[in-house]
């Protein structure tokens, strides 16, 4: 999914204060593979929509700390309810 969004997406950029105003800068290579290792995954853990949830809201009490990444996380979850997929963007 990444791959056809390619870099120009909300993910590929963060935001810089320049002279006391917010700015978006694109994410160079190295910040965005850190942003891919640690916003994306596949999560086998979560069977549940319940699981679901709670993973969501972890996941939303983390974010907003740190300003120089993406707050945008994209998780496959491959084995909800034993017979469905979904995918949380």
């Amino acid at each position: 999914m990444l791959k056809k969004l390619g870099k120009g997406h909300r993910c590929a950029i963060k935001y810089v204060k320049l002279f006391g105003k917010h700015y978006f800068q694109e994410l160079n290579k190295e910040e965005y593979a850190k942003w891919r290792k640690t916003n994306t995954g596949v999560i086998y853990d979560v069977r549940t929509d319940e699981e679901m949830i709670k993973f969501a809201l972890k996941v939303k009490a983390i974010e907003g700390k740190d300003m120089n990444t993406c707050s945008v996380h994209i998780y496959y979850f491959p084995n909800l309810n034993n017979d469905e997929a979904a995918l949380m963007a």
